[in-house]
């Protein structure tokens, strides 16, 4: 098996390794390098917390942002799992790069107009997709 990808730093922010492994223990599915990114935001107040209710549910991002904290849950070359899955949809097989954004619904702020989602890691603040599959 390849070298699995952890970070220790990204920016200006220290990366805590905090794994959410397959269930089972079973082995990572390695994904390649399609280039697409997945940014979500999980309503809650703490990283802690939206850490937690991903661990129960087996829903693994690459990273979770928030509270001045980035925690990586799978390394960089294994397929994340907090996208479900449909009719037809492989969306874990296709995003390469999963990131839950942590922040209170009052925290929520508008982006400018046609910028998209994003978030600052820093302040918590997340900007409001608007648009159909945010």
């Amino acid at each position: 098996m390849a070298d699995l990808r952890w970070l220790k730093r990204l920016g200006d922010y220290d990366v805590v390794r905090r794994e959410i492994p397959r269930p089972g223990g079973k082995p990572y599915y390695l994904n390649g390098s399609t280039q697409i990114g997945v940014l979500h935001t999980t309503e809650g107040d703490t990283v802690e917390a939206a850490w937690r209710t991903l661990r129960q549910h087996n829903a693994a991002p690459h990273f979770i942002a928030g509270e001045h904290t980035i925690v990586q849950c799978r390394p960089l070359n294994a397929q994340a799992s907090t996208l479900r899955p449909g009719r037809n949809n492989t969306a874990n097989v296709h995003a390469q790069v999963q990131i839950e954004m942590v922040a209170p619904a009052d925290a929520v702020v508008d982006a400018p107009r046609g910028a998209g989602s994003g978030a600052d890691v820093g302040t918590g603040t997340a900007g409001r997709c608007g648009g159909a599959g945010c």
